[in-house]
């Protein structure tokens, strides 16, 4: 057999790079966001900055909405606490790591992972703000779109976000 016919063709070579470059990656900076103490400070901030841009944006909307700390409160005993993971973090970090795999050039990764990471930023606002209307209403509603159907919004949106961009940019075989 000839050195040629072994070897896989360019596509599935790249296809094999990212299916092992992403879940190292992404996996890694997920692990050091969660479990190095040095960043923990970091991660506290961005906590504090997720709720504090949804405590400004969510009035804008007409909705008379108070932060206290990292909790938001608005009218009809509604109530929301803004806590590790409520932040998109880990969605964000691996739309980042898929980004940063994608064989293009740097410059056009880096502009696309801030514009993605900001979009990510607010799609995860707009799920702050529905969370938060259900709060009060209807627990089993705010159950389920707080542990099931937010999450994969959040994941869908970046996953999206992502083969849209990259379509773009993957040179094809």
């Amino acid at each position: 057999m000839s050195p040629e016919q072994r070897a896989p063709p360019p596509g599935r070579r790249l296809a094999l790079r990212f299916g092992l470059a992403l879940p190292l990656l992404g996996g890694g900076l997920i692990a050091l966001f969660a479990y190095a103490p040095a960043l923990q400070s970091v991660r506290e901030g961005i906590v504090h900055g997720t709720a504090a841009t949804a405590g400004g944006l969510l009035p804008l909307s007409g909705w008379d909405v108070e932060r206290r700390g990292h909790t938001l409160h608005a009218p009809g005993d509604r109530a929301v606490e803004v806590v590790k993971d409520c932040d998109g973090l880990p969605v964000m970090l691996l739309f980042f790591a898929a980004v940063l795999v994608t064989p293009t050039a740097w410059r056009r990764k880096i502009v696309f992972a801030g514009i993605g990471l900001g979009l990510l930023f607010l799609v995860n606002q707009v799920r702050l703000g529905h969370l938060l209307y259900l709060s009060s209403g209807s627990p089993g509603s705010f159950r389920a779109a707080h542990e099931t159907w937010w999450p994969a919004g959040l994941l869908l949106s970046a996953g999206g976000l992502y083969l849209l961009w990259a379509a773009r940019q993957v040179p094809r075989a």
